[in-house]
């Protein structure tokens, strides 16, 4: 290997850094975090769509939920460097608004009337619930089977977190209230040995260390988890820049049978 002098080595350290920001962030205004989830609006590829289907024995709401303009304004999912890591070859670079560093879990709540009357499962299980069909993009389940990412869930304050197999839930709402709710929590899969890409490839940081994975690598590494994202057919540059706009979608039903 070629021995670095002090400077020329953080030299390759500042310009590598812009470089894999560049491919492991989404470029929109300036150096945004990649966002799954924006803040609302009203573009058709909004980040998180929403369907519901009721019949006239109940109201449904949304949280944060425009149903008329189709927009989201609640929480958003974010595979962006942990906000505190400032330090490193692969850190976080805030540099626009609504830049939110690594949030990695997105809830959706609501609530609905008439509770007593919802139907139960198909196979007779739990009568009054709330039939939710989620619909991930291909591209992040491609990032899931690839695992450079993981997805479980949780139903309301329920304590267990398990993997996301299907995507029609079964969820029963307060009795009293009829509010319900569950969250996607997404993490970190096997490629990156379960943490964030801003942790994984700054745990050695001497290039002579065992273990040590090279700056080459490691750009090559998050260009393919950036193409998984955004299309297996993209050019170099559209891997570092190119948009995230697949969504996420949600369909609740409310109905006396199913």
């Amino acid at each position: 290997m070629r021995k670095l002098t002090r400077r020329s080595y953080n030299r390759k350290l500042i310009v590598f850094g812009l470089a894999i920001f560049l491919a492991f962030g989404m470029i929109s205004t300036g150096f945004a975090a990649w966002l799954i989830s924006s803040a609302a609006t009203a573009d058709p590829n909004a980040p998180v769509e929403v369907d519901t289907i009721v019949d006239k024995s109940f109201q449904l709401t949304i949280d944060d939920w425009d149903s008329e303009n189709k927009t989201w304004s609640g929480e958003t999912i974010s595979f962006d460097a942990v906000k505190d890591d400032t330090t490193g070859r692969v850190k976080h670079q805030p540099e626009a608004e609504g830049d939110l560093g690594e949030q990695l879990n997105l809830t959706l709540s609501g609530k609905v009337t008439n509770v007593a009357a919802l139907g139960k499962q198909p196979d007779g299980n739990n009568d009054g619930v709330l039939k939710i069909e989620i619909t991930l993009p291909d591209s992040l389940k491609a990032a899931i089977t690839e695992k450079y990412l993981t997805v479980s869930y949780t139903v309301g304050a329920s304590g267990s977190v398990p993997e996301l197999t299907s995507n029609t839930l079964w969820v029963k709402p307060d009795a009293s209230t009829g509010e319900f709710s569950i969250t996607l929590k997404f993490g970190w899969g096997e490629k990156f040995n379960g943490m964030n890409p801003s942790l994984y490839y700054d745990q050695i940081t001497n290039p002579e260390q065992e273990g040590y994975i090279p700056d080459a690598q490691m750009k090559t590494e998050l260009a393919a988890f950036r193409a998984t994202l955004i299309g297996a057919d993209a050019s170099d540059e559209d891997v570092l820049t190119k948009e995230y706009k697949d969504a996420i979608k949600f369909t609740v039903t409310a109905s006396a049978s199913y």
